[in-house]
């Protein structure tokens, strides 16, 4: 009878720290008295099997949870990247957009500075024709005074030369003439 009461008690110990180590994972089955060891070895057996199975279900509950997470974060993830690539495309025709304009901006600036250019350059040629085409000598050009004790006279230009040919507005330029110059056969061919 102390033999059986020892593997019960000893039986009793096992299920008593399996419990403490699972903490309530595991159900202890180890209620009835133990009478052959082969009982006993099945009953561990059993502590084991339930123990594991009760480890298997959390498990798999949280598996489901997790895989269920990682579903959602995985559409999640896929709908940032189809956003994110989006975003990309216009980005890049905003960029095509602006690097058209700059080009642009920079075509109309040049454009504008030449023709600004050349609107100085044809002021300053009308105004030097202007200039060399009013004669000094012309009588009704003789319209310079001067304050002589208080009084205006006019001032005589009588000392300028004359020019024999007067300079006509807007003269053509001559044209350039250009020789075809032929090397000779020689030395320096």
């Amino acid at each position: 009878m102390q033999k059986k009461d020892r593997e019960f008690k000893t039986a009793a110990k096992f299920c008593l720290r399996v419990a403490n180590k699972l903490a309530s994972e595991c159900v202890c089955v180890c209620k009835v008295k133990v009478r052959d060891p082969n009982k006993l070895k099945r009953e561990r057996c059993g502590v084991r099997w339930q123990r594991q199975r009760g480890a298997t279900e959390s498990f798999v509950r949280r598996k489901v949870v997790a895989s269920a997470k990682l579903k959602a974060l995985q559409e999640k993830l896929d709908a940032t990247m189809k956003s994110n690539e989006e975003l990309t495309l216009q980005v890049a025709e905003v960029e095509k957009v602006v690097a058209n304009e700059k080009t642009k901006a920079k075509t109309l600036l040049g454009e504008a500075r030449t023709i600004t250019c050349q609107l100085q350059i044809s002021n300053d040629d009308l105004k030097l024709d202007l200039q060399c085409s009013v004669l000094l000598d012309d009588p009704r050009f003789d319209i310079m005074k001067m304050v002589v004790e208080g009084k205006l006279v006019n001032v005589p230009l009588r000392n300028i030369p004359k020019t024999s040919t007067p300079i006509a507005p807007f003269a053509e330029p001559q044209p350039v003439v250009v020789e075809n110059i032929e090397e000779a056969e020689g030395e320096n061919a």
